[in-house]
């Protein structure tokens, strides 16, 4: 479910005759978050390169991104499909208590990793081992899920993280900012699995999104006029678009197929200050987003 946040405007004329525009005040109700699949930066992929050090590891709980820890790797990380058949000790732990019971069954010849649960807890996954090897040496229950399907971080050529698909997880960067095949976002990631594949998801403020699709769809050095109208234009889009790729795991995408959206990479100073003067304006008729 996501936190909503309304505003109330009235009719607008942005660059356009809008006919039969209603001069009466209106609410709607704008997302605060909105989720976008990076189809042109990891879309259908199999593994995805992410360039921080260090991350993050939370819940995403109504859109909002708790954290329960952090992990690094001095070379940055590479996220992976998981599926089959895991071992996991059944008990669950804190950060610490999990990673050290990994590193020791690591350095014992097992494909260990810490794994999150959600709402700070977590546990450990050993992949390619039987239930009683693992218990025999980790002196713990385990118990076989026969159909685990997930994420894997692995950097400095360990397995470090495991994320069931079930989990509301997500990943951000300690500066507010993560990099994902070079480019880099505001917000968090999670990735959506289909099958065999998944693609890049990047939860992020509205707003901030419009940072990143303002510049990319219309050339920051235009007026300021025609910026708004723009502005206006992609949020009143946005609205409309929610639901163009649910069945995918997200809302919206950042090719042309939804609006181009480039990210943290993509952004500037003057079109940032746009966005913001018109924050969570759009553009109604009969108190219903139009087609921009």
């Amino acid at each position: 479910m996501i936190k909503w946040k309304q505003c109330m405007f009235g009719a607008v004329l942005a660059g356009a005759v809008c006919m039969n525009m209603p001069q009466a005040a209106f609410a709607y109700d704008v997302p605060e978050m909105i989720e976008v699949g990076l189809e042109s930066v990891c879309k259908n992929a199999t593994s995805a390169s992410i360039g921080s050090s260090q991350l993050a590891v939370g819940t995403l709980k109504n859109d909002k991104f708790r954290e329960d820890g952090t992990i690094s790797s001095s070379g940055g990380f590479t996220a992976k499909m998981v599926r089959g058949e895991v071992i996991r000790i059944t008990d669950s732990m804190s950060q610490k208590e999990a990673e050290d019971l990994a590193y020791s069954l690591r350095r014992t010849g097992f494909d260990a990793s810490c794994g999150y649960l959600g709402n700070d807890e977590w546990t450990v996954y050993v992949q390619n081992s039987s239930r009683s090897e693992v218990e025999s040496a980790s002196k713990k229950s385990a118990e076989r899920i026969s159909s685990f399907n997930g994420i894997c971080l692995s950097g400095g050529g360990e397995n470090l993280l495991m994320v069931s698909n079930d989990v509301d997880y997500g990943f951000s960067g300690t500066d507010d900012t993560f990099t994902i095949n070079g480019k880099q976002y505001r917000g968090c990631l999670r990735f959506a699995v289909n099958g065999t594949v998944m693609t890049a998801v990047n939860v992020v403020d509205l707003e901030e999104y419009l940072y990143g699709v303002i510049p990319a769809e219309m050339p920051a050095s235009y007026g300021e006029e025609a910026l708004k109208a723009q502005t206006l234009a992609a949020r009143t889009y946005a609205m409309t678009k929610l639901n163009a790729h649910k069945s995918s795991g997200y809302e919206l995408c950042d090719t042309i197929n939804c609006q181009v959206y480039k990210g943290y990479s993509g952004e500037n100073s003057k079109t940032n200050a746009i966005v913001d003067e018109t924050e969570g304006e759009i553009i109604c008729y009969n108190g219903t987003p139009i087609e921009a």
